[in-house]
């Protein structure tokens, strides 16, 4: 998974009636993971009110896509580093083909002082499903804020290829909504969401026909975002929707994300789940690195400068609305 993101345009409300007191239950046991599918993890009830006009809302509530989107303004306070176990589920429209890739997510957060151009993050695949065929398939992405690399260590020879997605010198945050490799905005100000975007909260299942999906968002928050409609032909999606869940364990805990779902203006379909998020743990030194193989590594090298006016070009990636 690879791409940019963050902005938005008007909020929309879809009210869900509050759930009533039910008599204390034993924990459901989650039902054996599926070879392929991800595993559902537990959080807290989901409890979305209708507010009244005028009224304020309470700390860490969620009523409507605003409180949404300003809660996730301070999202990633507290928050150094996550990691995730991914599935991108890609679906191409025309052709017809859908591929699955498994693997590793890693998130490094700003550093001290830094702002959130600092971020980096790293996705190692590992599986690749195409129809009924399973097969290993290491496909590694590095983003540094600048540099993209792109790791096939699979082929022979192994290939390495470096492009510079931004102008030299110059930082990006890879979390900017419509621009940057992973659709999760966190942290990210309201007001950019909402200068690109009219923002919709909608049931957590809602448009979702495939019960395994379903079950996975069961208790968490879903944000649809569609382009302006001054400006529908500069993005490059037609829709966005973001699932997000508190902390398990913390009502009003940290929002973290949960999946991700793209439609691009080719109708292809991107669906992007991250399973086990864990938050603040140690990253590999090595799953971050971007550094050129030397001549006597083996690997074929290819190094891209960035070119001004070829942004599509220059910044190709595994993330939603790229194969």
């Amino acid at each position: 998974m690879t791409a940019l993101l963050i902005v938005l345009a008007r909020t929309a409300i879809v009210a869900m009636v509050m759930a009533q007191p039910q008599p204390a239950q034993p924990p459901a046991q989650p039902a054996p993971a599926q070879p392929g599918q991800p595993v559902e993890v537990q959080a807290q009830p989901l409890e979305i009110k209708v507010r009244q006009p005028g009224e304020k809302p309470a700390a860490g509530e969620i009523r409507n896509a605003d409180d949404l989107l300003t809660a996730l303004e301070t999202a990633d306070a507290g928050l150094s580093t996550l990691t995730a176990g991914i599935r991108y589920d890609r679906t191409f429209e025309i052709a017809g083909d859908r591929q699955v890739r498994e693997g590793k997510l890693y998130f490094q957060a700003r550093r001290d002082g830094g702002d959130r151009a600092d971020r980096k993050f790293s996705i190692r695949f590992e599986r690749l499903i195409v129809g009924q065929r399973v097969r290993d398939e290491v496909k590694e992405f590095i983003f540094d804020g600048e540099w993209l690399v792109e790791k096939l260590p699979g082929e022979k020879p192994p290939l390495f290829t470096k492009r510079q997605v931004v102008p030299p010198g110059e930082r990006f945050d890879p979390l900017r909504i419509g621009e940057g490799p992973m659709p999760i905005p966190i942290g990210q100000r309201r007001e950019d969401i909402l200068s690109r975007y009219a923002a919709e909260l909608v049931s957590a299942d809602a448009d979702l026909s495939e019960l395994e999906l379903k079950a996975f968002v069961k208790e968490s928050y879903q944000l649809k975002l569609t382009p302006r409609a001054d400006r529908p032909d500069e993005d490059e999606f037609r829709e966005i929707r973001l699932w997000y869940q508190r902390k398990p364990g913390e009502a009003g805990g940290m929002l973290l994300p949960r999946m991700a779902r793209t439609i691009n203006r080719s109708g292809d379909e991107s669906v992007v789940q991250l399973i086990n998020v864990q938050i603040n743990g140690p990253i590999p030194e090595e799953v971050m690195k971007t550094s050129t193989p030397g001549p006597k590594e083996g690997w074929d090298v290819q190094i891209i400068p960035y070119r001004q006016g070829l942004k599509d070009e220059a910044a190709p990636g595994p993330g939603p609305g790229k194969p």
